[in-house]
């Protein structure tokens, strides 16, 4: 009986058993580093479109609220108006925040076509914890009202228990908040503000017609159209 040749192992060679042995951890880790990234991708992808659907969502909510806001502005007193305004979370920015800006110089005006004298802005935004905001401009609508036109906060008794505005780009309350970059009250533009309350995201905003005699500037002098606002949260309603 012949017996079986076995082949003697040269120095520095290995088997090709061998060889597989230890090629298959590394392709292994890479197939696992090729799916990790892939879920990665996969996730962000995921993440953007969210985030675009929910400023697509918010877009609608300040179109809404500007539509409201330009019927009253042109109506007789005491014409009111209500509408439910919802400030959501999108992806990292967190809406807390409803600017109302008038803003007369033509160079902040490039989202407002056709309104190159000045232009009226319902702007959301995000505070940050360092006290600097995010303007969300993909959601911001224009109003097309008079520049003449004030806004003022409703201090009738049935906004007794309404929600404050303030009178710059930062909402009320004690919260860091810089505006640093915002063109401010010498710098051509006019604001109020509110922020979102712990725990509500829905709010009631009731718009509502009066007059005064003489508004600012020489533009504005004789009978001046004021559109007042309360903010009330909604669930506090029901």
């Amino acid at each position: 009986m012949k017996k079986a040749f076995v082949g003697k192992r040269v120095r520095g060679q290995r088997w090709r058993g061998e060889r597989g042995q230890v090629e298959a951890p590394i392709e292994l880790f890479v197939a696992m580093i090729i799916l990790a990234i892939s879920l990665a991708l996969a996730f962000a992808v995921a993440s953007q479109t969210e985030k675009g659907k929910c400023i697509s969502k918010l877009k609608t909510e300040t179109e809404k609220l500007q539509s409201a806001m330009f019927e009253v502005s042109i109506a007789s007193p005491p014409t009111s108006k209500k509408v439910v305004f919802t400030m959501p979370v999108c992806g990292e920015d967190d809406v807390n925040v409803l600017q109302f800006v008038y803003f007369d110089k033509a160079q902040y005006c490039s989202l407002c076509p056709g309104q190159y004298g000045g232009c009226w802005q319902i702007v959301p935004a995000s505070l940050k914890k360092d006290g600097s905001i995010r303007q969300l401009t993909d959601a911001i609508s224009c109003v097309n009202m008079a520049g003449c036109t004030i806004l003022q906060e409703d201090d009738s008794l049935n906004c007794e228990s309404g929600i404050s505005l303030s009178q710059d780009a930062c909402p009320p309350g004690d919260a860091p908040c810089e505006t640093k970059g915002f063109p401010g009250e010498n710098q051509g533009a006019h604001w109020n503000a509110f922020g979102k309350q712990p725990g509500e995201q829905v709010y009631e905003i009731t718009l509502t017609k009066a007059t005064i005699i003489g508004g600012t500037g020489e533009a504005c002098e004789g009978e001046v159209g004021v559109v007042k606002i309360c903010v009330k949260s909604a669930r506090r309603l029901i």
